[in-house]
């Protein structure tokens, strides 16, 4: 109440009164998508103070950016819901749109007489191929045009980082769609087992990639076995099945440290390749760590009890100016499956308190995030007091507006362009470190 009482209703009246011009007040809020919170959360916490807010300003007010579409166990509250906080159009993007499919949406909007906005994925911007990219497109504005052209495609988050060759086939493929130059004309991927991929569930399945034959997987041993059920929940995100799997394979006698490398470990090591490859996004890989933490939490007393030493020690912190944290507690939990000690900081930490944190804590490595381009000075900041302070603690940094060009001009020690990446980097980072204390 707060907030939209007495921060953004006078804040929005004010500039109304500035700009008599203003015809609505547009927002976003990524934050309360699913699976990060769930839905009776987001009806709450999200959804009433969007609808507080609507009936206090004299122009409509839309929040859209919900996304959580393929997570959701109740499609139509969803969507109806999301209608509520942006009532003048339906907006649904991938990696959703992609698994859902255009059949539901689009039949959604038009039973609710609305334009749709289809939102095509920034990582396939990002890494491509350029004949996905051109499809995808194809395919969103074929709808589109199916729909009698209510509504359009939305490109997500082009941005300085994005290569310019794909800009340059994203553009040219809307061009070549206006001209009516359509090789997959009627061909539709979203929403097919080739768009969404076949779900892990087990090496015992006949065809999964790793080849093992039944007579080859009836001589695996049942610690084997246990190790592999272990992984394959992590993959698959069942945050209660891999919990309950870790305690069922200590009361079997399987040793801790064999469970956190060979099953939660590896597992997490499979995720980051798997995103690094584009076949599962952020939604996904957020979720596989959230049950890789929760089989951590099985074995983490039992570390403790054993003296088992971590890997290293990893201080993470968003910078001064930012409040945003879902990427660094992505990162967090990542280290964490790897092996390292993690102290997060929090949001919004001045660069006087990271670097007085980082003298008592001695870590390995301080990691630097920022999600906002006006918090990147603050980045800067912080970097360029540890190197006057010679502090000696190498500093990654991240976050969506950061590039490696940035991290290098800054005299960053290293850049993690994603929470895999940023694993690696803190692993090489520290076994150097270690190699010249040697």
């Amino acid at each position: 109440d707060f907030i939209v009482d007495e921060v953004l209703v006078p804040y929005l009246l004010y500039m109304k009164r500035q700009f008599p011009e203003i015809e609505t007040f547009d927002g976003s809020d990524a934050t309360a998508s699913l699976p990060f919170i769930t839905q009776d959360m987001q009806e709450e916490f999200a959804l009433q103070p969007i609808l507080k807010l609507q009936r206090q300003l004299p122009v409509p007010a839309y929040v859209d950016n919900w996304w959580g579409d393929s997570f959701t166990q109740d499609q139509e509250r969803f969507w109806e819901n999301k209608l509520k906080a942006t009532p003048a159009y339906f907006k649904i993007q991938d990696p959703d749109l992609w698994k859902v499919g255009l059949d539901a949406p689009m039949d959604f909007a038009r039973r609710k007489n609305k334009p749709v906005v289809l939102g095509i994925d920034n990582n396939l911007f990002q890494n491509g191929p350029n004949d996905a990219i051109r499809r995808r497109i194809h395919e969103y504005m074929e709808a589109i045009e199916e729909a009698d052209g209510r509504g359009c495609v939305y490109f997500c988050s082009l941005s300085a980082v994005t290569p310019p060759e794909h800009v340059e086939v994203a553009i040219d493929a809307v061009r070549q769609f206006r001209a009516d130059d359509r090789p997959w004309a009627g061909e539709r991927l979203a929403g097919t087992q080739e768009a969404v991929g076949p779900k892990v569930t087990s090496v015992s399945t006949p065809d999964m990639s790793s080849g093992k034959d039944d007579d080859e997987e009836g001589s695996r041993s049942p610690e084997e076995r246990m190790l592999d059920d272990i992984y394959f929940s992590v993959i698959d995100q069942e945050d209660t099945r891999t919990q309950d799997l870790v305690r069922q394979a200590l009361d079997e006698g399987l040793g801790v440290q064999t469970v956190l490398d060979q099953a939660l470990i590896a597992a997490m090591d499979e995720v980051g390749e798997m995103f690094s490859e584009g076949t599962i996004f952020v939604p996904e890989m957020l979720m596989s760590a959230r049950a890789m933490k929760a089989g951590l939490e099985v074995l983490r007393p039992l570390l403790t009890q054993t003296g088992a030493p971590p890997k290293g020690r990893v201080m993470l912190a968003t910078v001064q100016g930012d409040v945003h944290d879902i990427g660094k507690n992505l990162v967090g939990m990542m280290l964490e499956g790897a092996g390292y000690e993690v102290f997060d900081l929090g949001v919004n930490v001045s660069a006087e308190e990271i670097l007085e944190k980082a003298v008592d804590l001695d870590p390995n490595v301080v990691g630097l995030s920022a999600l906002l381009t006006t918090s990147m000075p603050a980045m800067q900041k912080t970097v360029k007091l540890f190197k006057s302070q010679d502090a000696g603690f190498p500093v990654i940094v991240g976050g969506a507006p950061v590039t490696k060009d940035f991290a290098d001009t800054i005299g960053a020690d290293g850049y993690g362009e994603n929470a895999p990446h940023a694993v690696e980097t803190v692993h090489r980072l520290v076994e150097s470190r270690a190699a010249n204390a040697a």
